[in-house]
């Protein structure tokens, strides 16, 4: 079962008077484009007006300027600390929440997380090679391919915030009452061949002298989920890892009669590994998972096949939402 609003998240959840989510994930706007280079230098707006409004986002200010790619939503949203905390009211003690950013800006959002409240885990990296520079060449003599700016590296990573709303007393409690904030590790293994692993047999403690005895097994589960995610073009050993290439053109449009306007959309089958680690056992339904900025639905479609009960999005732009219908009714039904 799924819900889709289409109304300011922020707005919508100081509202919301349901049930509590199990768990977050999103993809907010990475605001790659300086407020300055959209609305002009605010050190000359001796009233302060523009930087009020835009702080505030009292009137959709914020919204106007044409953002990363030509959007209007790529905002700075995810970079206040009380989009977060109005986003952990609506979440269970223990909850883990997913955020993905961009590698440029990334601290902006964890800091505005963390001051929300919410304990930071190590980030997840999604690497790829099918970023693309944008480098500015240098060109006057003698400087033959050197070039400049921010962004002249090939972009290969894509760094996803983990998180955690805070428990309140002892973290079993919190867990064994709504089974929010367990690692579901089995979800998550990744398939390769049976290895050989050391297991603890006999131990008396730390501060002995007593040498601890291992015996051998064959582990034949599967690899532990690890915080790398990889895809093609890397001579590292991804055997090991999860493996998810950026989403094709087919997937990106199958379900629709045009094509799907955004520009940065997540692989399904990513979001629906991410999510199945997070899942709590089926005790616990309906287990319920909350996705701000939902675009055109890719985190919804994801995490409702990883098999969670209810999936809840919200998204301020329409066309977007129009679209996460029709794919949200052709991956996953009515």
């Amino acid at each position: 079962m799924y819900h889709l609003y289409n109304t300011d998240v922020v707005e919508w959840a100081k509202e919301y008077d349901g049930p509590k989510f199990h768990a977050l994930i999103c993809d907010p706007p990475y605001f790659l484009d300086t407020v300055q280079k959209r609305y002009g230098n605010m050190n000359k707006d001796s009233e302060g007006i523009v930087a009020d409004r835009i702080r505030n986002r009292s009137d959709g200010l914020a919204r106007l300027a044409s953002g990363f790619l030509g959007v209007e939503w790529d905002t700075d949203i995810a970079f206040y600390s009380d989009t977060w905390k109005v986003f952990g009211e609506l979440m269970h003690d223990g909850a883990i929440g997913m955020a993905f950013s961009h590698s440029r800006n990334y601290h902006r959002m964890a800091s505005a997380i963390e001051e929300a409240g919410f304990i930071i885990y190590p980030l997840i990296a999604w690497i790829n090679s099918q970023g693309f520079p944008h480098p500015t060449k240098v060109k006057e003599d003698g400087w033959d391919d050197f070039y400049y700016n921010r962004n002249v590296l090939k972009g290969s990573i894509e760094p996803i915030c983990v998180f955690q709303k805070a428990y309140p007393g002892k973290m079993w409690d919190a867990i064994e009452k709504t089974g929010a904030g367990v690692w579901n590790i089995g979800a998550g293994r990744v398939a390769g061949e049976p290895v050989p692993i050391n297991v603890l047999e006999e131990w008396s403690g730390f501060g002995e002298k007593i040498r601890p005895k291992y015996i051998q097994k064959i582990n034949t589960k599967g690899r532990w989920p690890a915080n790398l995610i990889g895809t093609d073009g890397f001579d590292l050993p991804f055997d090991d890892f999860f493996y998810q290439m950026k989403p094709t053109v087919k997937e990106k449009n199958a379900g629709l009669n045009e094509k799907n306007p955004h520009p940065t959309i997540k692989p399904i089958d990513l979001i629906r590994y991410l999510s199945s680690l997070i899942l709590p056992p089926g005790a616990y339904a309906p287990r319920r998972l909350f996705v701000p900025f939902s675009g055109t639905g890719s985190e919804m479609i994801g995490c409702l096949l990883a098999g969670w009960d209810h999936v809840t999005g919200v998204e301020i732009e329409n066309k977007s939402l129009q679209v996460a219908k029709r794919r949200l009714e052709h991956y996953v039904g009515e």
